[in-house]
């Protein structure tokens, strides 16, 4: 895990983005990640591609600056062009040579989004309740911008926890990797339809506001600590702070799970009537347990909220598809897009807090992907080394 310290998230996050405008750094990026180029020409098209990646971060910069001055009512246009110009930055990146841009343009099914977007809403329902999120949806095509990106993307995401250590009189207490989730390979959400509440509801940053607004999903704030003792014992802790309803609790306990002859190592602790406790795990090293936990995403104020039930993709390719919906809303159906802002419905506040997530933390999130790792940039420091 990366972390920064800063007094301004936002400054400090183009600060490190903008290091890709520098082609020579770029082009050392390249190098470490795809090896050494074999000949001229190779190198040649190494700095072709960090060419082509300092004006993708250059251009995405400016998109994200227009998309805070600009108003609810065109901002979502900005967001989206910002997110493609990131997702260009990625394939170029993290990509061989023939994701490069001018490659990829050579095959006429690469000139496309990628995305089908529909909605169900006319004017008059889109200003009620939350019609809109829930019957706008996008389609995942086979070919195009998304497919590319997508298939850059890691297929497996790390998963972090405060460990402590124990040596004697002595313990450790760090933030380390303890595990990890596969995320589905692109030809599995080929055709998938998502609505726009499909993909908000499963937003960390949103989670007070889908609760006031009564949206339902299986979800908790939750921590998770690991404690290795000196003795060769691991115990994992998950401290489950509060589901809406016992039965959403067991929906969510029944995400964890053991090999079944480790069962009995796994327990739940908690009141009568319960909608909060806690899950503990002790087992002794180098034993294969097969730990299974409810995937999590942390907000921005640094709280992880587990879920169950959740489509396991990245974060940031969820806030990649919000925002292609509410660009082509905004875009190509203003009478009902200008209904639904000006109504300020629920649908309208949803909209504009997620709007505001977007330029927020999917630069933040493309840090991560480019460096490999979890990278936070935060106000305070690491909360394990208060």
């Amino acid at each position: 895990m990366r972390w920064t310290v800063t007094d301004d998230i936002y400054a400090e996050t183009w600060r490190q983005l903008l290091e890709f405008s520098n082609i020579e750094l770029t082009t050392d990026v390249l190098v470490k990640k795809h090896g050494e180029p074999k000949s001229k020409s190779h190198r040649e098209n190494l700095t072709k591609q960090a060419t082509q990646a300092r004006v993708c971060v250059l251009q995405a910069k400016e998109y994200f600056d227009a998309a805070r001055a600009a108003s609810l009512f065109t901002s979502p246009n900005h967001c989206y062009y910002g997110a493609v110009a990131l997702a260009s930055l990625m394939l170029l990146v993290l990509g061989d040579g023939t994701k490069s841009l001018d490659y990829l343009r050579a095959d006429n099914r690469n000139n496309h989004h990628g995305l089908e977007f529909t909605t169900g809403c006319n004017a008059k329902s889109a200003s009620t309740g939350i019609t809109l999120v829930e019957h706008s949806r996008v389609e995942i095509l086979e070919f195009g911008h998304f497919s590319n990106w997508y298939k850059q993307l890691p297929s497996r995401w790390s998963v972090s926890a405060i460990v402590e250590q124990s040596f004697g009189a002595t313990n450790s207490i760090s933030m380390k990797s303890i595990g990890g989730y596969t995320v589905p390979v692109f030809d599995t959400i080929v055709g998938s339809k998502r609505t726009l509440l499909d993909l908000l509801t499963f937003l960390p940053d949103l989670d007070s506001d889908l609760q006031r607004y009564g949206i339902s999903a299986v979800r908790s704030r939750t921590s998770h600590e690991v404690r290795q003792d000196q003795d060769g014992h691991t115990t994992h802790t998950w401290r489950i702070h509060g589901c809406r309803s016992e039965s959403e609790l067991e929906a969510l306990l029944e995400e964890f799970a053991v090999t079944s002859r480790f069962a009995d190592a796994l327990s739940f602790h908690g009141p009568d009537n319960a909608q909060s406790g806690i899950v503990s795990l002790r087992y002794k090293q180098p034993e294969l347990i097969g730990i299974r936990w409810p995937t999590c995403r942390d907000t921005m104020n640094h709280d992880s909220i587990s879920y169950a039930g959740m489509f396991e993709t990245h974060e940031i390719v969820d806030l990649y598809l919000v925002s292609y919906q509410l660009s082509m809303l905004s875009r190509y159906f203003p009478d009902i897009w200008v209904r639904c802002i000006e109504s300020q419905c629920r649908a309208a506040k949803l909209i504009e807090r997620a709007t505001g997530i977007i330029t927020k933390k999917l630069p933040i999130l493309t840090l991560s992907m480019l460096n490999g790792e979890e990278t936070v940039i935060s106000t305070h420091r690491e909360p394990w080394k208060n």
